[in-house]
């Protein structure tokens, strides 16, 4: 609840109107082309095409029967305490993972990624990746790029940046209903594309993490979405700019110096699972942790890059990423791209990363000497594109339905990271 009146108060408010499904070249602002931004869209403000899709998937029975948990304090509560049956596979609950979720990242590397923009204050950290010729990738909230157009352009015609979905008013989704997460889903898709030149999101992000088999069918089936977690959190978006906290006597998160000290943690830590770190763009501080510690990342051996690109997926369902040709159509639409044009040894894109992992040599370096940090492929440089892995590895179980994948750190590792945040404060 916090971080949704976080949202609102940097969001602002806008108006609401009639609603369109067609994709179109990138346009100005129309705030009523869309749902009224930080609501649940209703069911009439659900394209019956979207609709009809998801009656068809149920007939089909692709969408589990799993009941809408109730939404008590901000945290989802399931009924008979269906959260925890492995049927459900509730992350929130369980931190259950399916096999086609993305939770770790490959040996040695890092995704770049932030949740919540574009806000007020993306700009900032926008201006610092094209300094760096950083990709990382963006779980954008639909009303926040219908309130905040100017940021989210500024993203587009700088290039290089991923969009990703983070949904359109940042629920819990194991909270609502099948139609409202349709909703909720397909707006955003709809707004990315509409606003980036056509771009179809493949990606996405449930607010909190929430999700569950139910949740996951939904934007698996209807809208052929990839749901992205973490391992490694840091709380950095309780971090206000006027150097509070929403979340006093949490550690990390009470303060500038609880979050960098998680930041670093994180990337002092072991290398075997890769680094998934959930991080937000919706303070000046919470992107001021990202600015600080990203230069140490070359010197660490971390191999960094977009989600896309650290599992060479295609950036979007209808197109490998923006510098290569799209294909019009539907957010419903299923895509066929063939191999990645800027790849002659990229083989076609697949509806889910591979659950294997090929041998990957792992960095110990513990230096935090300042260095550009390695990317994983260059669009610019298609020869020298570095494959993270063969074959993509995840954080998953293959011999059952969920597994249990905590992000845990030695004591040494703290130690190089309370070390390290020495040198920032």
């Amino acid at each position: 609840m916090l971080r949704l009146l976080l949202l609102a108060t940097l969001a602002g408010s806008a108006l609401a109107g009639d609603f369109t499904v067609k994709i179109l070249p990138r346009q100005a602002s129309s705030v009523g082309s869309y749902p009224p931004p930080l609501a649940i869209p209703t069911a009439d403000q659900t394209p019956k095409e979207w609709l009809d899709a998801l009656d068809a998937a149920i007939a089909a029975g692709k969408i589990p029967n799993i009941a809408p948990a109730l939404n008590q304090g901000g945290s989802p509560v399931y009924q008979n305490n269906e959260g925890n049956d492995p049927n459900t596979c509730s992350w929130t609950a369980t931190k259950c993972v399916s096999k086609t979720d993305i939770v770790n990242a490959p040996p040695s590397h890092m995704t770049i990624g932030f949740d919540d923009g574009p806000t007020e204050n993306s700009g900032d950290l926008y201006d610092f990746l094209s300094q760096h010729n950083q990709s990382a990738t963006h779980f954008m909230i639909g009303s926040n790029v219908l309130i905040n157009s100017q940021q989210f352009d500024q993203a587009v015609k700088q290039g290089n940046q991923h969009f990703a979905v983070h949904t359109w008013s940042h629920q819990l989704c194991s909270t609502l209903t099948n139609q409202q997460l349709v909703a909720e889903l397909g707006w955003t898709m709809q707004i990315i594309a509409d606003k980036s030149g056509g771009y179809i999101p493949r990606f996405w992000r449930p607010p909190q993490g929430d999700v569950d088999n139910r949740v996951r069918a939904i934007a698996e089936e209807i809208f052929g979405l990839t749901n992205v977690l973490w391992n490694h959190d840091t709380n950095d978006w309780c971090l206000n700019d006027q150097g509070g906290s929403a979340c006093p006597g949490e550690v990390p998160g009470q303060d500038y110096a609880s979050v960098a000290a998680a930041a670093a943690a994180g990337i002092h830590g072991p290398k075997e699972n890769g680094l998934i770190m959930l991080e937000h763009e919706l303070t000046h501080a919470s992107i001021s942790v990202f600015k600080n510690y990203y230069p140490s990342l070359g010197g660490l051996g971390w191999i960094v890059d977009n989600v896309a690109d650290v599992f060479e997926m295609p950036w979007y369902k209808n197109a490998w990423d923006d510098s290569t040709p799209l294909q019009n159509g539907t957010v419903l639409q299923t895509f066929q791209l063939g191999a990645n044009p800027n790849d002659e040894n990229s083989s076609s894109s697949s509806a889910a990363p591979s659950s294997t992992s090929a041998t990957t040599t792992s960095s110990t370096d513990t230096s935090t000497a300042t260095s550009t940090p390695t990317h994983s492929g260059s669009r610019s440089d298609a020869s020298s594109r570095t494959s993270p892995t063969a074959a993509v590895k995840q954080g998953i179980a293959t011999s059952g339905a969920s597994s249990f994948v905590p992000a845990t750190f030695g004591l040494a590792s703290f130690a190089a990271a309370v070390a390290f945040v020495a040198t920032l404060l």
